[in-house]
């Protein structure tokens, strides 16, 4: 039987690799004409004005959001190091870019909707722009422009083409050139604690999916000494403990994580299996029923872990009900674990007494 719990055992953040991103070529300006803004309209604080030039609008306008959140890295230090193809920067390397300095860096299909969350909340964006040369003759040449303010009234944002100055447009002036760009835009974010911890994890994770159990305690380790009040790092330390054989050491992993959040469902319950497998059945049975009352997905798991304490204990009647409640919430399409769990209650009802 598995025992690990994992709320949302894996994140599948997939970078988008969208084929726009592969045809990317110089920057061509087409700076249009400023509305006027209403007063409510807000522009956010501390962004910097770049000039960057027809070929350096990805790296203009990475150093504009990254200055505006704190990096110090100047546009000439970017536009030296990204790479260039056919004198523009891929929207990829961006990324990538934004990523290596720590921050949280995404490319979307944009709409108008969601880039005007991303300023209402206080976040540039930056969007890529197809330029169109003449009626009828789409060329792949891009601009990247960013984002920084809004005016709901006037249904208009602020945006920045490299030449120092805001300039107020609708985004459905931009409509054409930013389809032509497939909608993309790059929303950068500050990295929050939970985001770093959740990344870390899902590399442990991978570790012990791989049977790495000795590289995935020393991932949970060092995710612990940047984080020590992680209790999901605390109890995955634990299951990969159990794994190498270290019982001692799962104990003290599982009950430190308790000792932080006293109703964790996944340490009690593992807590609980590891104390039955010890034949310590009275402490079992207490943390595995504390695991019973917490609601969460899987309940048959944590059934399943009662109702082998109370068929060892000799409770024969509620571990019989208890395993048959296991049954009951097991999903049709779990088979074997269904198959389990009947060959448990078929043991408890021959043996228990």
């Amino acid at each position: 039987m598995i025992r690990c719990i994992r709320e949302g055992a894996k994140a599948r953040g997939r970078l988008a690799l969208l084929a726009f991103a592969l045809l990317l070529a110089s920057c061509i300006t087409m700076t249009p004409r400023s509305k006027a803004p209403s007063p409510s309209a807000t522009v956010i604080p501390q962004m910097p004005m770049l000039k960057w030039g027809v070929e350096s609008c990805g790296a203009g306008s990475l150093a504009t959001v990254l200055q505006h959140y704190g990096d110090a890295t100047r546009m000439e230090q970017w536009d030296a190091s990204l790479p260039k193809t056919r004198g523009g920067v891929l929207t990829i390397d961006m990324i990538l870019a934004a990523r290596q300095k720590g921050f949280d860096a995404q490319l979307v299909t944009g709409t108008p909707e969601r880039v005007a969350q991303e300023l209402r909340e206080g976040r540039p964006v930056i969007l890529m722009l197809q330029v169109v040369d003449a009626i009828g003759h789409q060329y792949d040449f891009f601009h990247y422009v960013v984002a920084d303010g809004i005016d709901a009234q006037r249904g208009t944002i602020r945006t920045q083409w490299g030449d120092r100055a805001g300039r107020w447009v609708s985004l459905e002036k931009l409509e054409k050139p930013w389809s032509g760009g497939g909608h993309a835009a790059i929303f950068i974010r500050l990295r929050d604690r939970e985001s770093e911890v959740r990344d870390a994890l899902r590399a442990a994770i991978a570790l012990e999916e791989e049977g790495k159990f000795a590289d995935a305690a020393a991932k949970y380790r060092e995710i612990l000494a940047a984080h020590p009040t992680s209790v999901v790092a605390l109890t995955d330390l634990g299951n990969a403990e159990v794994q190498l054989g270290d019982r001692a050491a799962a104990e003290d992993a599982f009950r430190k994580a308790l000792t932080l959040d006293p109703n964790s469902r996944d340490a009690l319950n593992n807590l609980a299996w590891l104390l039955y497998q010890q034949k310590r059945l009275d402490e079992a049975e207490s943390f595995a029923r504390r695991a019973v009352a917490q609601q969460g997905p899987d309940p048959y798991l944590v059934l399943d872990t009662l109702a082998r304490v109370l068929a060892a204990r000799g409770s024969c009647d509620e571990a019989v009900r208890t395993f048959q409640q296991a049954i009951d919430a097991v999903p049709s399409a779990q088979a074997q674990i269904r198959a389990d769990l009947e060959n448990g209650l078929a043991a408890a009802r021959r043996t228990c007494s």
